[in-house]
């Protein structure tokens, strides 16, 4: 009967096959002991594996979007705050080299701050014509301000606007490059503040970065979606990639990658600072992977008003995160303070304006920025001037740039209080 058992095996074989079920049966039950930890270890190694080649890209050559497409299939496999940490430096290192192109937008965008409004630089405003808010474009508007209260007059939050114009500030410093230093600021005929000394905008001086919206990325992990989130359903849909992670998963690593690269080499101003970040989207784990990449991170969606000067990093924001951003700093004191990298407020006017002139009654007005919209307001009357960025691994999916506001031009829209 036992030879019966191996059909066509030898006679000497036939005890080793009687025995042999016996030994598997042992040793799956030996396995079974310590599967629950295999499973752990080989998780984390594939996460570590993975950001590991990713990093890598296979060779210099290697396009960041693809290595932030292999990070973004790792994002399930993080097991803790330590591990989407890990993905993230690993993203960062994928994205340095695209920070060329944003040294040389924010250089651009410096210049064109300090040229004259009305001349020069890439961003020169058009001549005067009708505008639908009152008066002509690019001149100071007389009566109310957005705010509340006639323009220069009272400001609408109270207290004083952060010290008198034309005081010390660190905007008359030299221009040029990232850091500063190259250069006395424009000649005559260039933008001008209210104390009548040059206007420029050093990058040098940037002493804070601030992030908004940047999103959560626990929730993408295979122990975050168990416990839901914003994007659970979203596993397997039209904006999933083939393997049902999300495709905002990876746009959102990229985005914290570059709130690590602006802070660690863009702005040599920042080095040794810790970044903010608020988002009442964060998780828990979030706010420990971000304090483990030296970010203060808060699940708050408050917006602070500017006491010097920052690089707020706000990207691919609700429109009323950017009008608020206005808001909260109510003041072209305040407001000339801020460089905002977020999508681009023309675009963003533009696309305001065509809806709605859209919507509005045929032969009706209108065809401007919403009131309600006071970034698109400001923008349309010249109140900023921007440069576009490259899209760094694919971190943003739209226009997006780095804004500044000069002082000049913020007055100039009558928009807000000095």
């Amino acid at each position: 009967m036992r030879a019966a058992r191996c059909s066509g095996a030898p006679a000497a074989s036939a005890p080793r096959c009687v025995h042999r079920p016996a030994v598997v049966v042992a040793q799956r039950s030996s396995s079974s002991r310590s599967s629950s930890s295999r499973s752990r270890i080989s998780s984390r190694s594939r996460s570590r594996s993975t950001a590991a080649a990713a990093a890598s890209g296979g060779g210099a050559a290697a396009p960041a979007a693809a290595g932030i497409a292999a990070l973004r299939e790792a994002l399930p496999a993080a097991r803790d705050a330590a591990g989407v940490a890990e993905l993230v430096e690993a993203a960062s290192r994928l994205l340095e080299p695209e920070l060329r192109g944003f040294e040389a937008a924010f250089a651009r965008v410096a210049a064109d701050a300090a040229a004259p409004a009305g001349g020069g630089g890439g961003v020169a405003a058009p001549p005067p014509r009708a505008s639908p808010f009152g008066g002509p474009t690019g001149g100071p508007r007389p009566g109310p301000s957005p705010f509340g209260g006639p323009t220069g007059v009272q400001r609408p939050f109270g207290g004083p606007t952060g010290g008198p114009t034309g005081a010390a500030r660190p905007f008359g410093g030299p221009t040029g490059g990232i850091g500063g230093g190259s250069g006395s600021g424009p000649a005559g005929g260039a933008a001008r503040g209210a104390g009548g000394e040059p206007w420029s905008w050093d990058w040098g001086a940037v002493r804070q970065l601030h992030c908004y919206g940047l999103g959560g990325l626990w929730q993408y992990t295979e122990l975050g979606a168990s416990r839901g989130g914003p994007d659970a359903a979203a596993s397997g849909g039209a904006g999933s990639a083939p393997s049902g992670v999300p495709k905002r998963a990876g746009m959102r690593l990229a985005q914290w990658a570059l709130l690590l690269l602006m802070q660690r080499r863009l702005l040599p101003g920042l080095a040794g600072t810790r970044p903010r970040a608020s988002d009442p989207e964060f998780a828990a784990a979030d706010l420990e992977a971000l304090s483990l990449l030296g970010v203060d991170a808060a699940a708050s969606g408050e917006l602070l008003s500017l006491d010097q000067p920052t690089l707020v990093y706000a990207p691919c924001c609700p429109r009323d995160v950017y009008s608020g951003l206005v808001a909260a700093n109510a003041s072209a004191a305040r407001m000339e303070r801020m460089s905002l990298v977020a999508t681009s407020l023309a675009s963003q006017g533009a696309s305001s304006a065509l809806f709605l002139a859209l919507a509005r009654p045929q032969g009706g007005a209108g065809g401007g920025p919403g009131h309600d919209e006071l970034h698109a307001l400001l923008q349309a009357r010249g109140g900023c001037v921007e440069a576009m960025l490259p899209d760094a691994g694919g971190a943003h999916g739209v226009a997006t740039s780095v804004h500044l506001f000069p002082l000049p031009r913020l007055l100039a829209t009558g928009m807000l209080p000095p």
